[in-house]
């Protein structure tokens, strides 16, 4: 396995991908590039990098913000629930670490968000502990190489194939072996259509040599997700100004803004329901990994004296200045093809 290892890494110094946090050994940066990167691709993932590392350079920068300062500036990237524990964290490593990264996985993974595989990479790619990473890339080179019907998505698979990464790194860098499987799983190990004769491990690739690279790796079978319905209010106080409310700090979308909704299946608990003289304008799709939001987007001109729990009124000119959600981004798109909201 060592001359294919030895393969992998030669061709990571000549095929290896030019990304902006490669080029440091700081763990915050590292960390923010691993957290940004864990439901993103590299593409789309970049620019919210450097826009992200532009407002808040250092992990001081970012304890010291507030909570919603940081969710506006991760806007756009879902699963908030990274930002809010980065922000978490970076408070604990200023005010416990004196501003300095831990550098072992045991005190890493006390931190909140991180887990297994950010540890490991804070841990590789920083201090170049010998800790080899897991993700997407690496479970489907790893059930190719090894010719390995185990399924990648169960939790009792994850020990097994992290058994098999450390197997393969063994006294190898770490870091470089790291950079250079998740590459090769980006660029050449794809998961349709693989570029077998560009790999370097193919010589001994169970999966390749057996030609069945499209058997692996395998997962179990993904269950239909259920469709969930929704009412949302785009309620108008006046020409100008009109309602929203922010969510609560744990739980969907936590700490984010949006208009009024609720589930078309739960009880009028806040007055969101929908009046007669409410005008639908739409409809708007939202997926999760559980579940379909389908939202209905009705428009209604508030009485004055109307209130909303938790709610305020905001000027429509003010969008750019809250964190609002993905779905209400999309509303607010639709509102706006619709003239509503100019």
């Amino acid at each position: 396995m060592s001359d294919n290892i030895k393969a992998l890494i030669d061709w990571y110094a000549i095929s290896g991908r030019t990304l902006p946090w490669r080029d440091t050994g700081d763990p915050y940066l590292i960390w923010v590039s691993e957290v940004i990167l864990q439901q993103t691709r590299v593409i789309q993932g970049k620019p919210y990098y450097q826009r992200f590392i532009k407002r808040f350079p250092d992990i001081q920068s970012l304890a010291a913000a507030s909570q919603d300062e940081v969710l506006k500036n991760w806007e756009g990237l879902g699963y908030y629930a990274r930002a809010r524990n980065m922000h978490k964290a970076a408070g604990i490593i200023c005010s416990q670490y004196q501003g300095k990264f831990p550098d072992s996985l045991d005190l890493l993974q006390q931190l909140p968000g991180i887990g297994p595989y950010t540890s490991r990479a804070i841990a590789s790619f920083a201090f170049h502990l010998p800790h080899a990473v897991l993700d997407g890339n690496v479970f489907r080179i790893l059930s190719r190489y090894f010719g390995d019907d185990t399924c990648i998505d169960l939790p009792a698979s994850r020990k097994y194939y992290q058994q098999l990464a450390d197997q393969m790194m063994h006294h190898h860098p770490s870091s470089v072996f790291n950079q250079a499987m998740m590459d090769l799983g980006a660029t050449i190990c794809k998961p349709q259509s693989p570029a077998c004769d560009k790999c370097p491990l193919s010589t001994s690739c169970k999966a390749c040599l057996s030609s069945l690279q499209a058997s692996y790796p395998v997962r179990k079978q993904k269950a239909i997700r259920p469709v969930r319905g929704v009412n949302a209010m785009f309620l108008l106080h006046d020409d100008t100004t009109f309602w929203i409310r922010q969510r609560p700090t744990k739980g969907l979308w936590g700490g984010l803004f949006e208009i009024p909704w609720m589930y078309t299946e739960e009880k009028d608990t806040e007055g969101i329901y929908v009046p007669s003289q409410a005008i639908e304008v739409g409809r708007v799709q939202h997926d999760f990994t559980h579940f379909q939001m389908d939202m209905r987007i009705f428009q209604y001109q508030v009485p004055t004296d109307f209130s909303l729990i938790a709610g305020f009124r905001i000027h429509i000119g003010e969008i750019q200045k809250y964190a609002f959600t993905k779905a209400t981004h999309k509303i607010f798109d639709l509102l706006q093809n619709k003239n509503i909201v100019k």
